[in-house]
């Protein structure tokens, strides 16, 4: 799974990557604040798209509240979906429909299994660049109206080849030519977005090992992303 990463760049940055336009959250917006350590839990920039309006920077919590639920603390919320069996499940088929959406990124984290406990693993684009995980949102009110929450889950899937070698599950990773039709509300057929949630290219990600402290929640800062050891072998080129 995918349960940490981080966001350091500024908004024209992640504008820029994006390839289609996009509005909202000017650049002074706190949401830009460099995180090194974002979890769930957090309210986060995203970037969503309603019908009839352009692609939107809007900040939203990590962790899916489904809109039928009766209570905001009850029970644990949605951090990740299997892209595999997304479509099957009640909490998510019909947000494949029309509540999709991208959070913007520049690494994430994964634990590896070691003698004695977990290795943390920082992974980022070979060429450096920011890129955009795959997740849905909804919109949950209170009975009484008094309590608003937009919240949202993003995607894992199969390992490519480097992934695998720290962990069984990668987060959905968006290639560029598939932002615009990820984000839009009028595509309603799943199965023209369903090459979408596909295991991101080998060859294209690197991997090292980053300080133990980025396992704990509040540890921030930019050493979080620093390598302390050497990066992973591709054996892809072999």
């Amino acid at each position: 799974m995918c349960g940490r990463f981080a966001r350091h760049r500024d908004r024209k940055s992640y504008a820029r990557a994006l390839g289609v336009p996009v509005e909202g959250l000017p650049d002074d917006d706190p949401a830009w604040k460099p995180a090194y350590n974002v979890c769930p839990g957090t309210e986060i920039p995203v970037v969503r798209q309603l019908r009839g309006e352009p692609a939107r920077f809007a900040r939203l919590w990590w962790g899916l509240l489904p809109n039928w639920a009766k209570d905001p603390k009850a029970g644990n919320r949605h951090v990740n979906a299997r892209a595999e069996t997304a479509a099957e499940k009640p909490s998510f088929g019909r947000l494949l429909q029309n509540r999709r959406c991208l959070v913007p990124a520049d690494a994430y984290y994964e634990w590896k299994a070691v003698p004695g406990g977990k290795a943390p693993y920082c992974f980022r684009r070979v060429d450096g660049a920011p890129f955009f995980f795959a997740a849905l949102w909804d919109a949950w009110q209170s009975f009484d109206g008094m309590q608003e929450l937009e919240t949202f889950v993003t995607f894992t899937v199969a390992p490519n080849r480097l992934a695998a070698r720290v962990h069984e599950r990668m987060p959905v990773i968006v290639r560029p030519e598939d932002h615009a039709a990820w984000l839009d509300p009028s595509l309603r057929d799943t199965s023209r977005i369903a090459h979408v949630l596909a295991t991101y290219p080998d060859g294209e990600l690197a991997a090292y090992p980053v300080d133990p402290a980025v396992s704990r929640p509040a540890a921030s800062g930019a050493g979080l992303i620093e390598a302390t050891g050497p990066a992973l072998e591709d054996t892809t080129a072999r």
